[in-house]
């Protein structure tokens, strides 16, 4: 598994942290920070420019490193008591005392139904994941269906085997509609 490194950003002027984040490579990260490549939030951009044109280059210090990405939080969390964070999505944040969020940054909370792990170990909100998937479908429609033919023609076993599945998981309500559908034929 690869290191994250949680960083902040100081100013130098003052020793004051304003900005905590989470990367792979803190050298590229910092420079593009320093040199605005990739602007956060539009307070950020602000604060470096300042700091920046003050004669100074802003500070950074990595604080952990760490498997777990969500570790981020929990030194939002550390820092936002002492400090004035530009960090855009803090305040949505709830974090248990040992640092893992128990929200996602929606809001929707981390509960055994509603998580998805991935192979690195983050936690991802099946809700979120599925209203992005709901809309992109809504977007895309055409092609998605264009693609399940192509790959329900590519894959007839696979196809087969979920249907199966299916059948097997909802063998009641399958039957049940079944029912339904043959009493309404009978009183046509």
């Amino acid at each position: 598994m690869s290191s994250y490194f949680i960083y902040v950003l100081g100013d130098p002027r003052t020793g004051a942290v304003f900005y905590v984040g989470c990367t792979k490579r803190t050298t590229a990260r910092f420079a593009a920070h320093r040199n605005q490549c990739s602007p956060v939030s539009k307070r950020l951009s602000e604060r470096i420019t300042e700091i920046q044109q003050a004669g100074f280059q802003p500070v950074m210090a990595v604080v952990e490193q760490t498997e777990d990405k969500t570790r981020e939080a929990h030194w939002i969390e550390h820092f936002k008591v002492i400090y004035a964070l530009e960090n855009v999505h803090y305040r949505k944040v709830k974090v248990l005392p040992l640092g893992r969020p128990t929200h996602c940054i929606h809001g929707h909370e981390f509960t055994t139904e509603n998580t998805m792990t991935s192979k690195t170990g983050h936690r991802n909100c099946r809700e979120c994941n599925r209203l992005k998937l709901a809309k992109y479908y809504a977007e895309h429609t055409e092609e998605c269906k264009e693609t399940m033919k192509e790959y329900a023609k590519k894959n007839p076993d696979k196809i087969a085997a979920i249907a199966r599945r299916y059948q097997l998981k909802h063998a009641e309500e399958i039957r049940e509609y079944q029912r339904k559908r043959y009493a309404e034929s009978r009183a046509a």
